[in-house]
């Protein structure tokens, strides 16, 4: 009995797997998901199967497994370095990181394509670490990946962008951030990591003004740490310009047009980029995405714009070639990813 119990939990931790005992465990603790999640959750358990793996921010790895019984990417469980096979959380976490902040989407793709399958290098040790496996644990083969982009991930996006710092900063040449002294001395003892995040405006309504169907006037305001930021959206013959303290312009605007609902991305003239918070120029690379609501907007930098994330959820996976969009609801977007 002791053998099966030991081998159930292996498998758990080689494929994120969850056993009925931590779904209990999950569901005593109380937590509650919403209709918007509830039916992303539905979509899954009726579509994925044993070859099936579900891969977003490990917050809700527990949930996704425990309502779904499905395989998951990571699961909130700290696992080590010695009992963690083939990716221990240090390792997932950086990877998940990655792929949520990289405007790459072949590099996410081929990230995810090394949780498909073990090595031979890795079943060997599978093997050697844990003998009373059966052989078919090295014939697992995960055919589909079920990836969640949520709008939760928003207001975490700092972390993602945290953890994503090795590999960003050493990018192609980054296999020493999966070395277990590299990670230590990277982001325990130098702390390079840096986060990043999105900057949320709220429209003051009674300063919108809109004649037909074009916008004439937005502005916003919010605080912060240089102090209080003002941010205007001007339409220049025909295309949505923003500034920011009424001088700087941003390079995207992306908003819905009021008459189709379309999702349009205006593009000011851009010369000479400055940084918000930095050295002075004409135009600020970034986006302005202003929500379908018109009650808020979302203010990115350059790197935020173009990460896979901002992609997903915002434009809904528009232009992706590899992250196909199979399940939409405003709080939850789902993309198989087939490696069939």
């Amino acid at each position: 009995m002791l053998i099966f119990f030991a081998s159930v939990f292996i498998y758990a931790l080689i494929f994120g797997y969850l056993d009925n005992s931590v779904r209990l465990a999950s569901a005593m603790t109380g937590m509650e998901i919403n209709e918007n999640w509830r039916s992303a959750l539905e979509f899954l358990k009726r579509n994925g199967d044993q070859n099936t793996l579900v891969a977003t921010w490990w917050d809700p790895g527990h949930i996704i497994a425990g309502y779904t019984g499905l395989k998951v990417h990571a699961d909130g469980a700290h696992c080590s370095w010695q009992s963690c096979i083939p990716y221990n959380h240090d390792i997932r976490i950086q990877d998940m990181g990655r792929i949520l902040t990289t405007s790459n989407e072949t590099e996410a793709y081929e990230i995810l394509k090394k949780y498909t399958y073990l090595t031979e290098e890795q079943c060997k040790k599978v093997k050697e670490e844990f003998p009373f496996f059966n052989e078919s644990i090295c014939n697992i083969k995960i055919k589909k990946i079920y990836f969640i982009a949520s709008q939760d991930l928003i207001f975490k996006y700092y972390w993602p962008y945290y953890f994503a710092s090795c590999l960003r900063e050493y990018y192609p040449n980054n296999q020493k951030c999966y070395e277990k002294e590299f990670i230590e001395e990277y982001f325990y003892k130098e702390k390079k990591a840096e986060g990043n995040v999105y900057n949320l405006f709220v429209l003051d309504t009674e300063k919108v003004k809109i004649e037909g169907n074009e916008i004439k006037l937005l502005v916003y305001f919010t605080n912060t740490q240089q102090g209080r930021l003002e941010i205007s959206v001007v339409n220049r013959n025909g295309t949505l310009i923003s500034y920011f303290a009424n001088k700087y312009a941003i390079e995207k605007t992306a908003y819905y047009d009021l008459n189709t609902r379309e999702l349009k991305v205006d593009v000011a003239k851009c010369e000479k980029p400055i940084s918000i918070y930095g050295a002075l120029g004409d135009c600020f690379e970034g986006m302005l995405y202003i929500d379908e609501s018109y009650r808020i907007a979302f203010l990115m930098d350059k790197n935020v714009a173009n990460s896979l994330f901002t992609k997903m959820f915002f434009f809904n996976g528009k232009d992706l070639k590899l992250f196909k969009l199979v399940f939409n609801n405003p709080e939850v977007k789902i993309f198989e990813v087939n490696f069939e």
